[in-house]
């Protein structure tokens, strides 16, 4: 019975082959741990965001008239410029019923300003995107 013996040239290679492996991992834990954690990064304020939900709640939940009025004018005047097109439709067709009495004049030109601001808008860009895609057919 004859055994199978390793050639010795793989065990001549061996010591030196661990030894830069071990070596590898020393150095690549040593620049690990020498690296600073990144600086915490100050979180983003957070966007004005407009919901016509937002809105009736706001308009549902106070019965005082004035109030519900004054309210109603700092949330247009907060959200307003931030509305999509479709919230600020949905806001204009419910005024009447979510506002009730304190649906004023005031109220009702900021609504219309607004919707015709995001109406205008959407409109040029559908007047680019036609334009582009009849110069794209050329």
């Amino acid at each position: 019975m004859t055994s199978h013996a390793w050639p010795r040239s793989f065990f001549n290679g061996l010591p030196l082959f661990t030894a830069s492996v071990a070596l590898s991992f020393a150095a690549l834990n040593a620049s690990a741990q020498n690296k600073k954690p990144p600086a915490p990064v100050a979180p983003a304020a957070p966007e004005a965001v407009c919901s016509s939900t937002d809105f009736k709640v706001l308009a549902y939940t106070i019965n005082e008239v004035s109030l519900r009025e004054e309210r109603a004018k700092e949330w247009l005047r907060k959200f307003g410029p931030t509305c999509p097109l479709d919230q600020i439709e949905i806001i204009m067709q419910n005024q009447a019923v979510w506002l009730g009495t304190a649906q004023t004049p005031p109220i009702m030109a900021s609504i219309e300003s607004i919707y015709k601001q995001k109406k205008a808008a959407a409109l040029a860009l559908e007047k680019e995107a036609a334009a582009a895609a009849a110069g794209d057919k050329k």
